[in-house]
């Protein structure tokens, strides 16, 4: 009886683990856990690798309000922003050059919200395609492209993050100014790494979009995504701060290019001749009507890689064109000042 009691025990341990396996075998409906190039690949298609980067919690971008190009009156800072405590009060901070703009002491949207919840994504992507114990021969060149996508992604953002926190970058000095931390490992539970400095993190974005562009691939499902167009683009920016002009010509030359391969400038620009009102009789409340209808869309072919933007500055409610930018354009005959202005 013993006996029996001891091996019904043992069968029914062995079931239960058996059944915990196939448990863990199932994936939850509706949640995706990456075990494949495919599942990596669904990741670069998540909206918070595009939507905060350099917003804040309602939209707006502080970044927009330090230049010459709009204007804010004295009645809107003072009472829509500083007497109606404004949450985003850092943009007329940022506008009257107040440092410190945000408060240091909560958390900055920038840096939560934006690029390193966008990171996140990237590294686990990164760190999951070349953790794959096989990927098949057919799988090869794709999972290249999905690694190149996500490397020119977390690279020129690290980039445009660490310009926004660290001071002017100075060819041929140091730049030993410690800046922001260059994450690269997906686990949560790695030692956190020290902030980077300034010019390593010139180096270690240079390396993520150089060692991108071989696999990028030639056109993306949306430009959200980093195609080889874009990524030289990047690295165009990039050099326009290392002030290696040559270089600047070289990528830029090459994205022009490759933009413009099939179908010609028309691919990537708008012809503003061909603009037209949707209510020509009331231009003030009209939209503008472009050769397609995505002007404003996220697939406007102005756009070379799409990220969120501050839709507000320069509208009326926030903050309007300053004199000294309108003064740029030819009101009889520039056609940018006919319909944006």
């Amino acid at each position: 009886m013993r006996k029996l009691r001891f091996i019904i025990i043992i069968l029914t341990a062995g079931l239960a683990m058996s059944s915990c396996n196939k448990f863990l075998d199932v994936k939850p409906k509706g949640k995706l856990i990456p075990s494949e190039v495919v599942d990596f690949d669904h990741l670069l298609d998540h909206t918070w690798t595009v939507q905060y980067i350099f917003l804040d919690n309602n939209g707006g971008s502080m970044v927009g309000y330090l230049n010459d190009n709009i204007e804010l009156s004295e009645g809107m800072g003072k009472v829509a922003y500083k007497a109606n405590n404004h949450p985003n009060v850092d943009r007329f901070y940022a506008y009257t050059y107040r440092k410190p703009y945000r408060n240091p002491n909560t958390s900055d949207y920038f840096w939560d919200w934006g690029t390193y919840r966008a990171v996140t994504y990237y590294n686990n992507i990164i760190d999951g395609i070349t953790g794959l114990k096989q990927i098949g021969a057919e799988d090869q060149q794709y999972a290249r492209s999905v690694l190149a996508q996500a490397r020119s992604a977390r690279g020129f953002q690290y980039f445009l993050h660490n310009l926004l926190y660290g001071p002017v970058y100075k060819p041929g000095t140091a730049n030993n100014t410690r800046t922001i931390p260059y994450l690269t490992n997906a686990d949560i539970n790695a030692p956190m790494v020290d902030l980077s400095t300034q010019e390593e993190v010139f180096k270690l974005a240079a390396n993520d979009m150089h060692s991108a562009l071989p696999d990028a691939p030639a056109n993306t499902n949306w430009p959200s995504r980093a195609n080889k167009t874009a990524v030289q683009a990047m690295l165009a920016y990039y050099h326009l701060f290392t002030r290696r002009y040559d270089s600047v010509a070289h990528y830029a030359n090459l994205a022009w290019t490759g933009a413009t391969a099939t179908g010609g400038p028309d691919k990537v620009l708008y012809n503003y001749n061909q603009f037209t009102w949707t209510n020509p009789a009331n231009t003030v409340s009209s939209t503008i009507k472009a050769q397609d209808n995505f002007l404003e869309a996220v697939n406007s072919r102005e756009i070379l890689l799409y990220r969120s933007e501050d839709r507000g500055a320069g509208r009326s409610s926030s903050s309007y064109p300053s004199e000294e930018f309108i003064g740029l354009f030819d009101a009889a005959t520039d056609l940018r000042y006919t319909y944006f202005f």
